[in-house]
């Protein structure tokens, strides 16, 4: 009966406390009509890289963004907090038609979008942890994150 009580809690996901989150992830996810991507690095430090892609419909709009997030993180228990500190938009399409290419669309996706990453600040509860895999959520709203 021990035996068998020890051998079903190894068999548990551990809590984020006793697992490592530092390394490389490729995470995925599907926000409504959209796809997300996104190639996250959580640093030792508590800094995070991420390279993030979007593309899906939005108002009825096909849309295709690409960027890269630096910010800082903390893990209490099972939710990583992120708080962006530098947002690079480097693609965004909107029907095929890229607003990157004139300097004016550029500049003002640029600071709209820098403003609202720069003032958010994400809280994402770990629902599984184990050495290979990550998971933010449950369901069809889950991201799912694989360790590189």
């Amino acid at each position: 009966m021990r035996t068998l009580l020890i051998t079903a809690l190894i068999a548990l996901p551990l809590p984020a406390l006793a697992q490592d989150v530092v390394g490389g992830w490729e995470c995925t996810a599907m926000r409504g009509e959209k796809s997300v991507s996104n190639a996250l690095t959580l640093n030792k430090n508590g800094k995070y890289f991420s390279a993030l892609n979007i593309a899906g419909k939005t108002q009825g709009s096909n849309v295709v963004f690409t960027g890269e997030i630096k910010g800082r993180y903390v893990l209490d228990g099972t939710t990583l907090t992120t708080t962006p500190t530098k947002v690079k938009p480097t693609t965004a399409k909107v029907d095929g038609v890229d607003l990157m290419k004139d300097k004016k669309l550029k500049d003002m996706v640029e600071q709209q979008l820098s403003a609202e990453m720069s003032a958010m600040q994400g809280q994402l509860e770990i629902t599984e942890l184990t050495a290979t895999t990550m998971t933010f959520g449950s369901g069809k709203g889950a991201t799912i994150c694989k360790r590189q």
